[in-house]
């Protein structure tokens, strides 16, 4: 499974969530983990609900 869907994965199951948490979680490094989540919020995947905050869009929410 890619970082990407592991992201994803990881937010659904236990979002919302800091960066940091989600590279701990995923033992990945930080910079690796804020990467992978700028390119899902500008898919429509993820969106951040603060600095650093990531969190799954909601199945009713437009992408």
């Amino acid at each position: 499974m890619d970082l990407d869907a592991r992201v994803v994965e990881v937010l659904e199951r236990r979002g919302p969530l800091h960066a940091a948490e989600v590279a701990l979680m995923l033992d990945s490094h930080l910079f690796t983990v804020e990467a992978c989540c700028a390119r899902l919020v500008a898919a429509g995947e993820i969106t951040t609900t603060s600095c650093g905050v990531y969190d799954r869009v909601p199945d009713d929410e437009p992408e």
